[in-house]
């Protein structure tokens, strides 16, 4: 190992055990400046599973998997209970964040991405931990099944690869499916929970899911994020008038405790936020 490498190294280890919560935050994405990109590999054990992986720190996602032992741990958290020996789908499941964290938890984990490159990552994940309760599935879910569409790939992290804006850094095609026709398929009898954050495909997520909001009465978690809407052409409020629809309430986790969410921020033009919905 290079002198510089094991420097990182080191000082990784010293930011993830700093005792004081205040300004870590802060102190940590600084330091992801400096590897961002890199090719830092570091085994890290991760949050309710307990399951070791090797992680790139150089990746925005495996990095926080390192530091915090999940991405947006808070919500890995909040499902934990209600994945609980259920049947979870995890759309844009990126590396995994969601999946491997709460893998040991759930009875069955379907998990949907479309970037090729993330999707083999999450299979290694997978083989490494040995689990047979996860199924990797590459392609883009949307409101039709088999057509072709491109996937093009963020330069920052491949959290942000969407169909519907070109950064320059090319893309892939990919096969889509819809949800509806995936339970179908695999004669799904229960879909409990639904995580969902797939860069402004969501709406037609959501309107390849009719059966399974009627029927099934998943939980839903799901990122807002009004600019990425903006690009692919729709306005918050017609995904959640589409889940409304069909007698959801709307929540925010705040400070770990669901909090009625007012739909009049959804006109601020760059709200974000990650909503929960929970059936009547």
């Amino acid at each position: 190992m290079r002198y510089s490498t094991l420097r990182n190294s080191i000082m990784a280890y010293a930011l993830r055990l700093l005792p004081s919560p205040f300004g870590r935050y802060r102190r940590r994405y600084r330091f992801f400046q400096h590897i961002k990109n890199s090719d830092l590999v570091l085994k890290s054990r991760l949050r309710h599973s307990g399951i070791v992986l090797p992680l790139n720190l150089g990746d925005w996602i495996q990095y926080w998997m390192f530091m915090e032992g999940a991405y947006e741990k808070k919500l890995v958290d909040f499902l934990l209970p209600y994945v609980k020996d259920k049947t979870f789908f995890d759309v844009g499941a990126n590396v995994g964040s969601y999946t491997m964290s709460l893998s040991r938890s759930a009875k069955r984990i379907y998990s949907f991405e479309a970037s090729s490159f993330n999707a083999a990552i999450l299979n290694n994940f997978v083989a490494i931990a040995k689990l047979d309760n996860i199924e990797v599935i590459n392609k883009a879910v949307s409101n039709t099944s088999g057509d072709q569409v491109t996937i093009y790939s963020s330069p920052d992290t491949g959290g942000n690869n969407t169909r519907f804006n070109d950064f320059g850094s090319g893309g892939e095609s990919v096969n889509t499916i819809t949800l509806d026709q995936f339970v179908q398929d695999r004669k799904i009898d229960k879909v409990d929970v639904i995580k969902m954050d797939i860069e402004g495909s969501e709406l037609a997520a959501f309107m390849g899911a009719h059966e399974i909001l009627s029927k099934h009465r998943p939980v839903l978690l799901i990122e807002f994020h009004a600019l990425v809407a903006k690009q692919a052409g729709w306005e918050l409020t017609d995904l959640y008038g589409l889940i409304s629809k069909h007698s959801y309430n709307a929540y925010e986790l705040i400070r770990r405790k669901l909090t009625p969410f007012d739909s009049a921020r959804l006109s601020t033009p760059d709200f974000y936020a990650n909503l929960i919905f929970i059936p009547d």
